[in-house]
């Protein structure tokens, strides 16, 4: 039985190397589930990038076209910019609602957030983006 255990124990170390970041996916309920999924594809962006360019170098049919399909995949250079501006704004939100959770007694110990604008600046950046379609 301590066998068993000493070897699930290993693979889990094992699996968390190979696959150091959770699946993340959009959840309709939570607004923060959308911004840490934007979050988690720019941190992939340039692994991605990188992947995709490796395999069309290579002289193989079968990966020039994985590369293909997975360069289809990558945001485009106004994608990528899009949701940088989306996470710029939705930052300070975060925060509150992070600080908001931890059971903050008081608004005063909340810190003070510059709000103006937002709305116009995101429905600004969605029209935007709606525009290139």
């Amino acid at each position: 039985m301590q066998q068993k255990h000493s070897q699930q124990g290993h693979q889990s170390s094992e699996n968390e190397h190979t696959n150091p970041l959770e699946v993340l996916t959009d959840v309709k309920t939570r607004w923060s589930s959308t911004y840490y999924v934007w979050k988690r594809i720019l941190e992939l962006y340039n692994y991605m990038k990188l992947v995709y360019i490796d395999l069309l170098s290579k002289p193989d049919r079968a990966s020039k076209k994985e590369g293909e399909k997975l360069e289809r995949l990558c945001l485009s250079l106004e994608e990528r910019e899009f949701l940088q501006q989306m996470i710029s704004l939705l930052e300070p939100i975060e925060y509150i609602i992070l600080k908001i959770c931890d059971n903050i007694n008081t608004v005063e110990d909340l810190p003070s957030v510059n709000t103006t604008g937002i709305l116009q600046k995101v429905r600004a950046a969605i029209f935007l983006s709606l525009d290139e379609l």
